[in-house]
């Protein structure tokens, strides 16, 4: 969690005022601070905060601990503005005016009604899609609560799913984590997660944590509602993970019974399982589609079009037209193919070091190529060919050397990344 940025201004007899600025952790220590800080002011102290997540709670205990006074301003008059600059119009006769002129402004295709086989795969990579979407969203849920209410734990468990969901699993309560022994702590980190031998010390920190917040929310925060709140979440996370395999073995259990072991997708490299799946649900026999590149613009990875008079801009973002479940499948597909196919692997070294980009951006352009493969594959109902740069058949152990010899992307360049796009992003905060 971020800091608080604190303000504090004091209104003098003789009418002046006085500024001061302070920045406190948000954290157990930090509360405390908080505490001396006003308490050393000489006349009662008013503290007003928004309602941003929970932290505002250890702040509201460190105010009355101060003898101070705590005061949450409303978002409502906010949020109203924020929806009248932001609106836009929106009504069902302009969109029924704008379809009616679809046709006039785009090159339309008629839908063509999939086969059953992929229809149903298809459905059920969408439901597994949207269970991974409430698991993830679940975890985030529980994650923020702990980390504005508890946030020194928060920074202990490191962000870590496992280690979070295994302590908080077993220790709900605060109170019950701060009187575990560490031993009992040490083992189940050591069971759940990998934490290179520190796992007394983690624990160690872990009751210190838990027993400073006990003593800073006990007299203004249900610390019992605290421990059903936690609990509920770590059921709704159980709930949805439950649910998330219940369609991952759908999905599979579909894929085998309308395609067999399906080896043509599975020759491609970073295609697994589920990958491959989800691709056949689009993609379904590939007789939808007359050209490889067909198959890839429909997966959104072609870069869009922009023109204005005599100008032309075509190296675009891609248009992300088609479904995003299919996009990710390809790309996370792609991400891995680079690591074994040199043609691939090629595209992606040139784009990284020769031209200096993103690497999200050369993942694309590989995905784009990996598509139109993928179509290719099943077109001719051939197994993928791994070849060199000449054009030779290569064995996968070939390839893979032939990888990790040329086409590795230097340490240095990968950082140089990295330090532009934080760069970009303070910039764009400090505009």
């Amino acid at each position: 969690m971020a800091n608080h940025q604190c303000e504090l201004i004091e209104y003098r007899n003789d009418g002046t005022t006085r500024t001061t600025r302070k920045t406190i952790p948000s954290t157990a220590a930090g509360m405390n601070e908080l505490t001396r800080f006003l308490a050393a002011v000489d006349v009662a102290v008013d503290v007003v905060a928004e309602p941003t997540s929970l932290t505002w709670v250890g702040i509201q205990a460190a105010v009355g601990a101060a003898g101070g006074r705590f005061y949450l301003i409303g978002t409502r008059h906010s949020s109203r503005l924020r929806a009248a600059v932001a609106g836009k119009n929106k009504s069902d006769v302009i969109d029924a005016h704008l379809l009616a002129k679809a046709l006039d402004l785009f090159d339309l295709e008629p839908l063509v009604v999939a086969d059953v086989g992929s229809e149903a795969i298809k459905r059920s990579a969408l439901s597994r899609g949207d269970a991974r979407v409430h698991y993830d969203q679940c975890w985030r849920r529980l994650r923020s609560y702990v980390a504005a209410t508890v946030p020194d734990i928060d920074k202990i468990l490191a962000g870590s799913r496992t280690r979070t969901l295994a302590v908080l699993g077993r220790w709900p309560d605060l109170r019950a984590l701060a009187r575990a022994h560490r031993s009992t702590i040490a083992a189940v980190l050591r069971q759940h997660s990998y934490c290179s031998g520190r796992q007394e010390q983690i624990a160690d920190q872990l009751r210190s944590a838990a027993a400073a917040w006990v003593s800073i929310l006990e007299d203004y925060y249900d610390l019992d509602f605290w421990r059903s709140k936690v609990a509920g979440m770590l059921a709704d996370i159980d709930q949805a993970a439950d649910r998330f395999d219940r369609y991952t073995e759908q999905l599979d259990g579909l894929w085998h019974a309308f395609y067999g072991p399906d080896d043509l997708l599975l020759s491609v490299p970073g295609t697994g399982p589920i990958t491959a799946a989800t691709i056949r649900g689009w993609l379904g026999d590939g007789s939808r589609f007359a050209r490889p590149e067909d198959f890839a613009s429909y997966c959104g990875l072609t870069p869009s079009n922009w023109s204005s008079g005599t100008m032309e801009h075509k190296h675009r973002a891609i248009s992300k037209e088609g479904p995003s479940a299919l996009r990710m499948a390809v790309f996370l597909a792609a991400n891995a193919a680079r690591t074994s196919d040199p043609q691939l692997a090629r595209v992606y070294h040139r784009l990284m070091v020769d031209k200096g980009q993103h690497h999200n951006k050369a993942v694309c352009a590989v995905a784009r190529k990996l598509a139109e493969r993928i179509w290719i594959v099943v077109h001719r109902n051939a197994p993928y060919e791994y070849r060199d740069d000449d054009g030779a058949i290569l064995d996968i152990t070939q390839a893979r050397a032939i990888v990790r010899e040329r086409y590795q992307v230097p340490a240095e360049v990968r950082a140089r990344h990295r330090n532009h796009t934080t760069a970009q992003r303070r910039a764009r905060l400090a505009a």
